[in-house]
């Protein structure tokens, strides 16, 4: 989980989060554990942060390993607080109808929502401009991919549409 929030856009806080299965959920339903991290918890956060005394961070606790304890314990708090947990479900037919989302796809999205959440944060319009190119490249690389997918499993079956599964 990435909050992109710090000094000159460089990573404040990583925070992961294993989710362990749950046994009573369906097994066609994926549910995964998120923070809520919208723009209005963001102020609300920051708000709260800057009504926080960090007495205890500056003034009680001589050992480095305790301070730095103490003030996680604080900004964990904060951020448990104002940018919540929220357990969502994602339908796993809708990954499998996508067959031809390749590991290339995979690691450009990732860059590509990387990328636009630094352009969003930086209010740079050169950023946004190579958001923008790099967007539709991406878009172009899964078009093609998905007409060489297609392609190829249309020409591989000799005329079997239910193996097909288009």
């Amino acid at each position: 989980m990435r909050a992109n929030l710090g000094d000159h856009l460089a990573m404040l806080v990583e925070v992961k989060i294993v989710n362990t299965p749950n046994n009573s959920a369906s097994p066609s339903v994926d549910k995964k554990l998120h923070r809520n991290f919208s723009k209005n918890n963001l102020n609300m956060l920051e708000s709260y942060m800057h009504n926080l005394s960090f007495d205890d961070v500056y003034f009680e606790n001589t050992d480095v390993d305790s301070t730095f304890s103490t003030f996680m314990s604080i900004l964990n708090f904060a951020i448990d607080v104002n940018c919540p947990l929220k357990l969502s479900g994602t339908n796993k037919t809708n990954s499998e109808n996508k067959r031809w989302l390749t590991s290339e796809i995979e690691l450009e999205s990732r860059k590509l929502k990387d990328l636009y959440c630094l352009a969003k944060t930086s209010q740079s319009k050169n950023l946004y401009d190579n958001y923008k190119s790099q967007k539709k490249e991406q878009d172009c690389l899964i078009k093609r991919t998905k007409r060489k997918f297609y392609g190829e499993l249309i020409s591989n079956e000799d005329n079997k549409p239910k193996k097909t599964g288009i």
